[in-house]
Order: C-alpha cells, then sequence, then structure tokens
C-alpha cells in the first residue's frame, strides 16, 4: 500500500522536478512528502530524523545537495502550483472572483550554522526582543467563493 500511495503522489507532484536529474527529483520529492507528513517542518535534519530516513536509506547530505545545487526553479515552481489550483476551480465558478491570501511566519532557528538564516524583525515578538535568528515562511492561500444551495 505505502508504494501505491508513494506513486500517486510523485505522479502528481512530477511537473514540480522535470529539470532535475532522476537521483535529485526523488529526494526533491521525498521532501515535499515530508513536508505533508509533519504536522511542524523544522528543517531538512528533522524531516530526515522523523520521516526521510524510514523511506528511503539517502543521507542527510543528499537532501541537503537537492537543495542546494538541485536547479530549483522557483518561477517554475509557481507556475506549476498556480496551474494545479487553477485546473481544481469547477467550470460554473470560472468567473467568479479568486482571493488570494499571503502570510508570512517566522521561524525562529538555534544556532548559526544553516543556510539562508538571517536576523529577522518579528513586531509580534513577545521575547523581549523584535529580532530572532530564523527563516520568513510565506504561505499563499487561494480561495474562491462557494456557494451553497438552499
Amino acid at each position: 500500500m505505502k508504494n501505491s500511495v508513494l506513486d500517486r503522489l510523485k505522479s502528481y507532484f512530477n511537473e514540480y522536478f522535470l529539470d532535475a536529474t532522476k537521483p535529485t527529483a526523488k529526494n526533491l520529492f521525498l521532501i515535499v512528502v515530508s513536508i505533508l507528513a509533519l504536522d511542524v517542518f523544522r528543517s531538512v535534519r528533522f524531516a530526515h530524523r522523523h520521516v526521510l530516513s524510514k523511506l528511503s536509506g539517502t543521507s542527510l547530505n543528499a537532501y541537503y545537495y537537492a537543495l542546494k545545487c538541485g536547479r530549483l526553479n522557483p518561477g517554475a515552481w509557481r507556475d506549476v502550483t498556480v496551474s494545479k489550483v487553477l485546473r481544481t476551480v469547477p467550470d460554473q465558478l470560472m468567473e467568479q472572483p479568486l482571493f488570494l491570501s499571503i502570510d508570512d511566519t517566522m521561524v525562529a532557528k538555534e544556532g548559526e550554522k544553516f543556510e539562508l538564516r538571517s536576523k529577522l524583525f518579528d513586531h509580534a515578538a513577545h521575547n523581549g526582543s523584535n529580532y530572532l535568528n530564523g527563516h520568513c515562511m510565506v504561505s499563499i492561500l487561494l480561495s474562491f467563493p462557494v456557494m451553497a444551495g438552499s
């Protein structure tokens, strides 16, 4: 059963990895699976400890390498995501307005030995300082109105 679910997920996410080599595409896909499986994605190391090591015998460094050198194109990922989202809109709602919500969430990180860490201003911090070391995670939500029948 595990393989059939992973195979279906892989076929759904394949569009994201068209430019990657097969090993890199596999590792990137497994990172996406770990993001879906975990309640909170704290780090690649955390994902490796709790999900990735159970799905594959691949080392932690291979996942770091895939993220750093995997020729990720954020524009292509955005285009694939928007295309997938628009395919979910029912025909009867195609003329209705769509609402795009964007949220930025600060994720604090301990230590200084990880990529893309920066000192971030957090207006909502209640820890005695308005700054934290970490990442800023951006979420995008596309919503469309649905009419309820009477």
